[in-house]
């Protein structure tokens, strides 16, 4: 499974350039921008890059058809799913670790904006459950349908989860709820909010490496 997951991350090096370009415009637009990209949001925006880079081998496996010699590894199919689960999880905590590092010491450097921890760890834990929550409903699409089927499917998934939480939000408003119930139930959340969306980071993960792998256990090449 090791051998897997470093194919996963060799097949990444062409993309080292592009790497180094979305660096130096995550700094450029914390030390150069306005007030409304403070030292943070490279977080976010690292997170949420490297963890597009989990589908990346997606498509040099299916362009080099290279699934008729990863099965001929001695290897079984459920470690062949879970290797790519954890090659996609990590690479999301890679670029969250290394955008809160770049966070951390951009807001010392610049003196725009004193991060607060607690701040810290619930934008971490929000990009990180963020980011997943969409790998989770793109992987299992990817083994359904392939990477050009997989993708109309899963922009067809996210609109529909959209429409969904439009529909909620709706739905919520007529319910007139005051904004200070609002306030007092997210002060009572906030400081368990990284716990609860780590939980489901791992829930969402898990439930989408079930789907995978049932999808590709009956999946012949």
């Amino acid at each position: 499974m090791k051998g897997l997951i470093l194919k996963d991350l060799l097949q990444l090096k062409s993309y080292k350039k592009t790497l180094v370009i979305f660096l130096l415009l995550a700094l450029v637009l914390v030390f150069f921008g306005n007030s409304q990209n403070p030292p943070i949001f490279i977080t976010v925006f690292l997170t949420f890059w490297f963890g597009m880079l989990g589908i990346v081998p997606f498509s040099y496996d299916e362009q080099a058809n290279a699934e008729r010699y990863i099965q001929s590894m001695p290897v079984t199919k459920k470690e062949i799913v879970l290797a790519r689960y954890v090659f996609v999880f990590g690479v999301i905590i890679i670029g969250a670790l290394l955008g809160t590092t770049l966070s951390l010491v951009s807001s010392f450097a610049t003196a725009k904006e004193l991060i607060d921890i607690k701040e810290i760890f619930i934008v971490i834990s929000a990009s990180i459950f963020g980011v997943s929550f969409l790998e989770a409903i793109e992987v299992p699409c990817f083994y359904k349908f392939g990477i050009e089927k997989g993708r109309l499917t899963f922009i067809i998934v996210i609109l529909m989860a959209v429409f969904a939480v439009i529909a909620s939000a709706t739905a919520i408003e007529n319910l007139n709820i005051t904004e200070e119930q609002i306030e007092s139930v997210m002060l009572k959340l906030v400081n368990i909010l990284p716990i609860i969306l780590i939980l489901l980071t791992f829930i969402v993960l898990w439930i989408s490496y079930k789907i995978s792998y049932k999808v590709y256990s009956k999946k012949e090449v």
